[in-house]
């Protein structure tokens, strides 16, 4: 292609897919979060989008977001920019739509029964919108529940508009232009699964699996989330491109952790780990250069003290050794994730010993969010500084951030004011 490209979305998935970067080389990311401007992103500038007009007027675009894909799309076209010079072009249609239901899904597990659920339940919206699966959810029943589901999510988009929908009310359902394609970018696993951790923050290991009975536990543990996937995959059910999380429970000690890494090979696969147990598979898959993802490993911490407070198990050093063989050699992603607790690490002597960390693993990225059980209420200033802290050590240190859905554009922009003001 002789006219520059321009990637548009410097976030997650576009930092999970290095082979794009490779193929299309592109001149720049545009993105509409100005805290990202003032430094480069995988090697590349990031821009605002009337800069790129400006400078690159005949540039073509591809969008590295499935997220805000449709609307994207639409500001594109709205800018006179025709469909050919969008690479990664879908058709919108004007029409009542969901980003987060229409892209999005997760396996979970409510009353006795799985659960195909398509909304995170953003802003206190208590009727996500799902299926439950009342077949058996074993391999030879994965076929007939992924026909099911196409068919009922299908229905389910299709009458967001109606009066009756259970959608009705949130304020993430828009009207406005939406992609035609009604295929899930992101399908994640956020099951009450075995881990070998105790975080406070987590609700798996503290609240919920000690109070099911060892029947229930044995059909979540003996789940196949690889196998489910390519039965939603032949189905139609899955974008060509979509990306597969292991969001919950500890892979490394998974009863399908194999087939799960072996699915791995050939998809974009993101994997969430507490890295206490260094897992061969895990950093085999880790160097392989021929498929794409990244690994993120919640650290939480600086110090040997606050980590034991915070995961409820002593292994800092074991942890930090971990993640730094991982880091070796690596082909993908390697994400730090820092959870902030208040009272716990909002503190400049943890910030400052997760980014020795950070540097010694050589992490490709950095991503803080917030306690679960904290987003109620308002942020202390402890927290805004130590958050701060943290915005301005990945800059320092030249380690991508990912500022996390937990907090409020208001809570990221008083972090990002706070980290500018001068000392």
């Amino acid at each position: 292609m002789d006219k520059p490209i321009i990637f548009y979305g410097a976030g997650k998935e576009a930092e999970s897919a290095q082979f794009l970067l490779e193929k299309f080389d592109p001149i720049c990311f545009v993105d509409k979060d100005s805290s990202k401007y003032s430094r480069l992103f995988m090697g590349k500038k990031v821009i605002p989008f009337k800069q790129a007009m400006d400078e690159y007027p005949d540039s073509l675009f591809y969008i590295t977001t499935s997220k805000y894909k449709h609307e994207i799309i639409s500001e594109l076209l709205s800018h006179d920019i025709t469909n050919e010079r969008i690479i990664n072009y879908d058709a919108v249609t004007e029409r009542f739509g969901c980003k987060i239901l229409e892209h999005r899904a997760g396996i979970g597990y409510v009353d006795g029964h799985f659960r195909i659920g398509f909304c995170c339940g953003i802003a206190g919206h208590q009727n996500y919108p799902g299926i439950t699966v009342y077949l058996d959810m074993q391999p030879g029943n994965y076929e007939r529940i992924a026909q099911y589901v196409k068919t009922e999510r299908n229905r389910i988009i299709s009458s967001l508009g109606e009066d009756a929908h259970v959608c009705k009310g949130c304020p993430n359902l828009e009207y406005g232009f939406f992609t035609d394609r009604k295929t899930i970018s992101l399908l994640t696993n956020p099951l009450p699964l075995v881990c070998n951790c105790k975080c406070f923050y987590c609700n798996n290991p503290m609240r919920i699996r000690p109070n099911l009975p060892k029947s229930e536990l044995k059909k979540i543990d003996n789940f196949d989330f690889a196998a489910l996937a390519e039965s939603f995959e032949r189905y139609g059910l899955m974008n060509t491109k979509a990306t597969y999380g292991w969001t919950a429970g500890e892979i490394s000690v998974a009863k399908h952790k194999e087939s799960f890494l072996d699915f791995a090979k050939c998809h974009t696969v993101f994997i969430l780990s507490n890295a206490l147990v260094y897992d061969g598979l895990i950093a085999e898959w880790m160097s392989d250069s021929s498929s794409n993802g990244y690994l993120n490993v919640s650290l939480d911490s600086g110090t040997q003290e606050t980590f034991r407070r915070i995961k409820g198990v002593d292994a800092y050093d074991r942890v930090c050794e971990n993640v730094v063989k991982y880091g070796v050699n690596r082909e993908k992603g390697l994400e730090l994730k820092y959870v902030f607790c208040e009272g716990y690490n909002d503190n400049d002597r943890d910030v400052d010993g997760f980014f020795e960390i950070a540097k010694a693993a050589n992490a490709s990225c950095v991503v803080m969010e917030r306690n679960f059980f904290d987003l109620e209420k308002p942020l202390k200033e402890t927290t805004i500084k130590a958050a701060a802290r943290f915005y301005v050590s990945a800059i320092n240190n030249a380690i991508q951030l990912i500022t996390g859905e937990s907090f409020t554009r208001k809570q990221a922009t008083s972090i990002h004011s706070t980290a500018h003001m001068p000392a």
